[in-house]
């Protein structure tokens, strides 16, 4: 399966604005990239939208595997990977990662260098979101099975769809606060939180 895509091709130097757009639905979505913000919205039809840019030396691939999980990875010229994982500046530092409103199996995401945002995702199983020196922030998470989170160097702070009482939790906050207990039983789903020099601070809403 192969999207759209449109922009013009990098000049040497300067960044060039990109466009990905799937053609046709996917059932995931895994975003592993480092230097590079991530935020994720809902596209408000059955596709997967995604805004970045690229720079001679600094492209993506991006790809769908026969079952269906959309993956984003950063690929680089020879002698020049040195560049990824350093921030570029404003909007050229930013993906823009837009979903289907319609539960995806699963969505991943993992960076380092800068923040994480989420907003209104549902997975029918898991969501997982992995920062290392940068905050993870969300809003309104729906999951089927289980929720990840895990940050290094930053906070984790934000809103899980159902009751307290939903959820098996495992949370570990080292040189932090966190409002979860280290460990609860009794939830169908699970949430596990891990944060080393940062706050966890997680409620729980109604949808």
């Amino acid at each position: 399966m192969i999207g759209l895509f449109t922009g013009c091709a990098p000049k040497e130097g300067s960044f060039e604005p990109k466009i990905y757009v799937s053609d046709g639905p996917v059932n995931g979505v895994c975003v592993d990239v480092s230097g590079r913000e991530v935020e994720v919205s809902l596209s408000g039809d059955e596709l997967v939208h995604i805004d970045y840019f690229e720079r001679s030396g600094e492209t993506y691939a991006i790809s769908v595997s026969e079952d269906g999980i959309l993956h984003m990875t950063q690929e680089s010229s020879e002698g020049l990977s040195r560049f990824f994982g350093v921030k570029s500046s404003g909007e050229q530092n930013k993906i823009s990662l837009r979903l289907p409103s319609a539960p995806l199996a699963s969505v991943e995401i993992r960076t380092a260098n800068e923040d994480i945002s989420a907003a209104g995702l549902t997975a029918a199983d898991s969501i997982s979101l992995s920062n290392n020196n940068g905050d993870i922030s969300f809003d309104k998470l729906a999951v089927g099975s289980s929720l990840r989170i895990e940050n290094k160097n930053g906070d984790i702070r934000g809103s899980v769809v159902g009751s307290y009482d939903d959820f098996s939790i495992f949370a570990e906050s080292k040189k932090g606060e966190s409002n979860l207990p280290a460990s609860k039983d009794g939830g169908a789903k699970t949430l596990h939180a891990a944060n080393n020099n940062g706050d966890i601070a997680v409620e729980f809403v109604g949808e």
